[in-house]
């Protein structure tokens, strides 16, 4: 009897430490001495709570910092899952939509005003499995006499570890290209005005070093880091003509392969290197894995890396 009683007791004992840790206290240790036989079980319990404690911390670590990642982002990022539940929204989203509340977790797109212009588009996407792409558009004065702006959104679906999944929306204010679209001339305009001044001023230091200032060893080195400055202002804005030119091109879908995120890191990294030694920055690329293959577009994908360095 008294040795069923002390069995008892020490199967109680374990299933205790067992709740505790299903209930997420994972504080609570067997104690091997106390639970007789059971010992190398309990010991395996001890072990497992400890492993489980570590693994769940790890997770909101990285969670907290996509969180901060993703709040942080100039593009507005919504996150819905399978029944159009809102699961996550940053603060740019509740911005370009003009949301005041920030009390959206949980609740479904059509239960929050503000959130109408994503219904339509959300729920043709979770219908298709297809990338879905619409413009928002709306004044900021009530008159309608300026302040236009122009909201590109694009929706695409996920899929979770259970096979529900969800939907990402993320919103993107190009009201500053639509007016340049409309007035080509002002756009020009500004492009030569961002040339010229570089120009100018390449032109010029390049004048006096012809003129003598090589022999000029106190100032030499200035000048050439001056028209250094300058060509890096030129190039930017030679890049920055090509990337609308590509906003402009009226493509019916993004041609996507499978392509590997990490060689594409690396080109990307290994062109900056001179600034990144410049600034005095070092910059690593970690991972746990070997590769990382999407679907994608490779010089989309290099113009996110080159935009994020």
């Amino acid at each position: 009897l008294y040795k069923s009683r002390q069995t008892k007791s020490q199967v109680l004992e374990i299933a205790r430490v067992c709740e505790a840790i299903v209930n997420g206290d994972y504080s609570k240790k067997l104690n091997l001495k106390s639970v007789g036989d059971a010992g190398p079980i309990a010991a395996k319990i001890n072990d497992l709570s400890d492993v489980i404690e570590t693994k769940f911390s790890d997770i909101h670590a990285e969670r907290a910092q996509l969180k901060m990642i993703l709040a942080s982002m100039i593009e507005g990022i919504i996150s819905v899952d399978h029944q159009m539940r809102i699961m996550f929204c940053n603060t740019k989203a509740l911005k370009l939509l003009r949301i005041k509340t920030s009390d959206y977790r949980g609740q479904k797109l059509n239960e929050i005003s503000g959130f109408e212009p994503l219904i339509d588009m959300a729920e043709q996407a979770m219908k298709t499995h297809q990338l879905v792409e619409k413009e928002h558009k709306y004044y900021t004065d009530a008159k309608k006499d300026s302040g236009k702006k122009v909201i590109a959104m694009h929706a695409v679906t996920f899929r979770g570890d259970l096979g529900r999944g969800g939907l990402i929306i993320v919103l993107n204010d190009i009201s500053e290209i639509r007016k340049l679209q409309k007035n080509p001339r002002g756009f020009v305009a500004n492009v030569s005005h961002e040339i010229k001044t570089p120009l100018t001023a390449i032109k010029g230091y390049t004048e006096t070093l012809l003129e003598g200032a090589l022999e000029d060893t106190a100032n030499r080195r200035r000048f050439v880091e001056k028209i250094s400055h300058g060509t890096d202002r030129l190039l930017e804005s030679v890049h920055d003509i090509l990337s609308l030119a590509k906003l402009e091109e009226k493509q019916d879908s993004l041609v996507t392969n499978p392509i590997d995120w990490f060689p594409i890191i690396r080109s990307v990294v290994h062109s900056h290197e001179d600034l990144i030694k410049k600034n005095n920055l070092n910059l690593k690329i970690e991972s746990k894995d070997n590769s990382c293959m999407v679907l994608g577009e490779e010089q989309s994908m290099r113009q996110i890396i080159d935009n994020l360095l």
